[in-house]
């Protein structure tokens, strides 16, 4: 993990911190760390489990060739889902139209990108594409 791939909230393992919360497993980064201590910190391999804690979906019945099933979040017209891909050994970002002009397109995946295996790249791809923190959902249970 390099020091410009980490924001400020983004959450690491920091093998020196021993206070961790009560089940908990991570810590979130603050400005200080980012500067100071960011060589200590491991990325979490992002999995079924955090995607679930973020509040993603997972769509039943859509496993694919080569793919586990997708994920998915609705953010304003669009669904965006991940589905981890063996041969890869990561995680693939698709986008679904869920409102498009042409109903040939809704229900369509479309796949963007792939290479996703931290859960803090997927903390900024989701900062990047709606200006807002993706967090853990309180309410959500597994």
């Amino acid at each position: 993990m390099k020091k410009f791939e980490l924001r400020i909230g983004n959450c690491v393992r920091d093998p020196y911190f021993e206070n961790y919360k009560e089940g908990s497993e991570f810590v979130t980064v603050d400005c200080i760390e980012i500067d100071n201590n960011w060589k200590d910190f491991e990325p979490i391999p992002l999995t079924e489990e955090w995607l679930l804690k973020f509040g993603f979906k997972r769509e039943e019945g859509t496993e694919i060739k080569s793919h586990g099933c997708y994920f998915s979040m609705q953010i304003m017209d669009y669904k965006y889902c991940f589905a981890y891909a063996n041969f890869r050994d990561d995680w693939g970002f698709y986008q679904e139209y869920t409102d498009s002009p042409f109903p040939r397109d809704d229900g369509m995946k479309y796949f963007i990108s792939c290479g996703i295996k931290h859960v803090h790249q997927l903390q900024n791809l989701y900062f990047a594409l709606t200006g807002q923190e993706l967090t853990i959902k309180q309410s959500t249970t597994y």
